[in-house]
């Protein structure tokens, strides 16, 4: 099936243009000018296809839309229910196109980006999930860390990543004790997006959110691991490396910007309220998130031995932090917050 093809199908008006854009690291995009507008469409690749999950996006979309979210929603096919075409095992979708910019680190951007994931997740509070939802993508655990800690194991004798090997195992071994099992399972669980972060979001001219993008990560998960993805994103020094249109930034090592964090979490907070025991979680899940963005590649084999110990480079640099804002505790998180 060919982009016009697809158009045939909806009421958009004739196709003048069509340019093909970055498909990221799952699906094939274009955008389109019609006589009718902008409009962005999704060519699906098999992997992301799942007919129940992609319902699910839609209708979490269609949800958010409803509600004034910075969100599209995906059109109707024409004559149809449906907000996909079928094409084999692929799956075609489209929506109108939102004008914006890539994250610029401002102190507005940050705040915006608090503000509106604090809005997504109140919106959400009243969506019903499917069953799939609930069974939706996991992020994280327990067991994977532990097999990429393993696989790592030989990467860690190398005379130059000796640090970051106790910083590692220190973190896991505090997700043992004080967040698998107990924290964890006491935490809200709700629809959440799954992957927010710079690289997911486009700005207007005053430095609001125009545009939350990228919802294929969406399920019922711990709502904290959205804010979490926001703060390694917003709460970092120089933070718009993060939104500089390459992945890879996300996963370089980082110092926190306390500016940054209190920025981010106050305007969630001011929208979504946290709870003692997500503020006390809060740390946690960040070594968690971090140990997965660093350790997941090993566990799925997508780098060589020098790739990878490019990639542990310096990692340990997030989890020093967190060591030294650890000993202050939740009491100094709600100083934080509430100013």
């Amino acid at each position: 099936m060919i982009v016009e093809e697809v158009l045939s199908h909806y009421d958009m008006g004739d196709a003048e243009s069509v340019t093909a854009g970055s498909g990221g690291t799952a699906n094939q995009n274009y955008r389109v000018h019609t006589s009718t507008g902008d409009y962005f469409i999704k060519c699906r690749l098999p992997r992301l296809s799942s007919i129940e999950h992609v319902r699910l996006q839609h209708g979490v979309l269609l949800h958010l839309a409803a509600g004034n979210l910075p969100v599209q929603a995906p059109l109707h096919v024409r004559d149809t229910d449906e907000t996909f075409l079928r094409d084999g095992d692929r799956l075609w979708e489209v929506t109108p196109f939102t004008v914006g910019h890539k994250f610029r680190g401002s102190k507005r951007e940050i705040e915006s980006a608090g503000l509106t994931l604090g809005r997504l997740h109140r919106c959400l509070e009243s969506f019903q999930p499917t069953d799939f939802a609930a069974n939706g993508p996991l992020h994280e655990n327990r067991k994977q860390i532990e097999q990429s800690l393993q696989l790592a194991e030989p990467l860690f004798a190398e005379p130059e990543l000796a640090g970051v090997r106790v910083a590692f195992h220190r973190a896991f071994d505090l997700l043992n004790r004080e967040f698998y099992g107990s924290i964890e399972l006491e935490l809200q669980r709700s629809i959440i997006h799954g992957d927010y972060h710079a690289l997911n979001l486009v700005f207007d001219p005053a430095g609001h959110v125009a545009g939350v993008f990228d919802w294929d990560a969406t399920g019922v998960q711990i709502r904290l691991r959205d804010v979490v993805d926001g703060l390694i994103a917003f709460g970092r020094k120089e933070p718009e490396k993060s939104g500089g249109g390459n992945i890879i930034e996300l996963t370089r090592p980082f110092d926190f910007d306390p500016g940054g964090v209190h920025c981010f979490l106050s305007a969630y907070h001011r929208v979504k309220t946290l709870s003692d025991l997500e503020l006390r979680a809060l740390p946690l899940m960040l070594r968690q998130r971090w140990l997965g963005i660093k350790l997941d590649p090993l566990r799925l084999g997508k780098v060589d031995r020098v790739a990878a110990v490019e990639l542990m480079r310096d990692a340990q640099r997030p989890l020093q932090w967190l060591d030294e804002t650890d000993a202050l505790g939740v009491a100094s998180l709600q100083s934080l917050l509430r100013g």
